[in-house]
């Protein structure tokens, strides 16, 4: 017997059973998350033909240029209404088991439309709710969440998702102002850009009366916050976020678009030049914050249901 060999393999084996299966790592990169929400959107009857990492650039007052994105940009249509295209920003954020992200809920009092629809004209900005209005108005609001249940808690992974997002989600806003001033009313359809976090942390918000004590006299989750599918959170744009809706639209849109939009190409004065530069200064006020586990209902609950689930359930009721 080989002895040389014999103690060659056994090593081998040894060396083997060290390096585990590195799934924490694929899962912890967010591409299976990625694909997952894909497929979600696949079972509800949007299969995206073309999903794409969204990418974008900004330059800060020094002139250098930093390289932002986020994981998947997806145009889908609403059954709800069929004229209705919505431009859905998605950044996911994996996290592990007993992992919490932790809101604290705001009554907004009269409520503006969080997702303006954007075009053929000016953004649907009253607070009458639209089709996506009305199928989000039970989702909790919130202002603020942080991430606990990890070594390292923090609101990082929340932070840094909203920022992103927040930005991305301007920087489509200005290229739909750029197509409003280009194409004519009849080649445009009415869009909602709606930026999203989708995470499987378990979403939980504050309940009415967790104060502190209440909290350190919590012995679990319960009675202290109310576990949710998805909510809303509200995202007041940072100074240079502010600044740079201003200036996109000033340096990306040509007199002619801007008078354009303004509804007047005869010349003159952009009168609703100012209407734009707030807008974006301000855009957008809310992301949305939805959960892995209920995505698929949540799907639902946004793009309405797919023709051939309304034609079984009409059948069935005209079996009954």
């Amino acid at each position: 017997m080989n002895m040389g060999n014999k103690t060659t393999k056994a090593c081998d084996a040894d060396h083997k059973e060290k390096i585990s299966f590195p799934k924490e790592k694929l899962l912890s990169s967010g591409l299976p998350l990625e694909y997952s929400v894909l497929k979600a959107l696949a079972d509800v009857g949007q299969n995206v033909p073309d999903p794409s990492e969204y990418r974008f650039s900004r330059t800060k007052e020094n002139g250098q240029t930093d390289e932002f994105s986020v994981d998947l940009r997806l145009r889908c249509l609403s059954y709800h209404d069929d004229s209705l295209f919505l431009d859905l920003l998605v950044e996911c954020k994996h996290r592990h088991d007993g992992v919490s992200w932790v809101f604290s809920p705001v009554d907004e009092g009269i409520m503006e439309v969080p997702f303006p629809q954007i075009g053929p004209a000016r953004p649907v900005l009253s607070p009458t709710p639209s089709v996506l209005e009305r199928s989000i108005e039970s989702w909790p609001r919130c202002f603020k969440g942080v991430e606990v249940g990890c070594e390292s808690s923090s609101a990082k992974g929340f932070v840094e998702g909203a920022y992103q997002l927040s930005f991305a989600a301007l920087h489509v806003a200005i290229e739909r102002l750029q197509s409003i001033a280009i194409l004519p009313p009849s080649e445009l359809s009415p869009a909602v850009i709606l930026p999203a976090l989708v995470t499987t942390a378990t979403l939980r918000v504050l309940q009415p009366d967790a104060r502190v004590e209440q909290v350190r006299g919590a012995t679990s989750w319960d009675g202290i916050t109310r576990a949710v599918p998805a909510l809303l959170v509200r995202n007041i744009p940072c100074e240079d976020q502010r600044l740079d809706g201003v200036k996109l639209v000033d340096r990306n849109l040509t007199k002619t678009q801007k008078l354009r939009l303004s509804g007047s190409c005869k010349g003159g004065e952009v009168k609703d030049l100012l209407f734009w530069r707030r807008f974006t200064a301000s855009y957008p006020t809310h992301l949305a914050v939805l959960s892995y586990s209920s995505l698929p209902t949540t799907l639902r609950q946004l793009l309405g249901r797919p023709i051939h689930e309304q034609l079984v359930g009409e059948t069935q009721i005209g079996q009954g």
